[in-house]
């Protein structure tokens, strides 16, 4: 007869100390699958994600910014920092650039983007740079390209910047 009440408690505490925990976090956000041959990127500092080519090398940089490359001697390396804005504001913000530097707002996907391009010497070194905003919703993507001039024509560099619009067009928040 003791045995009943004893179990009823413990079954009851069971239920407290898995249950209330899970009804005082809210729905968890987890970043989205990326389709076969690419991976998950998520910036450190939010919610957003992005999909690179599985084959490609990844580096989380201290600055919360992300790198990537074909691979480690390549010729070329992706930079993406994460800008948070107060609002859902981006695309109106690079309107209001785009419109001061007199450059035109590109769409890919639903993703407002400008880019501007510029030379670079560096360590002995000449690098092509080309340089991407991307908004949407309340977040602004600034991307970088810097490619040695001395291997832009390098398949591995033409196949990285011809896979930039797929990465632009894969990056949301979950």
């Amino acid at each position: 007869m003791i045995y009943q009440p004893f179990r009823a408690a413990v079954q009851a505490s069971f239920i407290t100390v898995l249950v209330l925990p899970l009804i005082g976090c809210g729905t968890a956000n987890f970043p989205t699958p990326s389709p076969p041959g690419y991976t998950t990127v998520v910036f450190p500092n939010d919610n957003v994600q992005f999909d690179m080519p599985e084959k490609y090398v990844l580096f989380y940089e201290q600055d919360e910014s992300i790198s990537i490359r074909p691979s480690e001697d390549s010729g070329i390396v992706l930079q993406f920092s994460l800008n948070n804005l107060p609002e859902p504001i981006a695309e109106e913000f690079l309107v209001m650039q785009a419109k001061e530097k007199e450059i035109e707002v590109t769409r890919i996907g639903n993703k407002a983007t400008i880019s501007e391009s510029g030379n670079l010497s560096e360590e002995g070194k000449n690098y092509e740079m080309t340089f991407w905003q991307i908004g949407f919703d309340d977040s602004l993507v600034v991307m970088s390209a810097k490619v040695d001039q001395a291997h832009k024509m390098d398949p591995d560099v033409i196949e990285c910047l011809d896979g930039v619009p797929t990465m632009i067009e894969s990056m949301h928040k979950f």
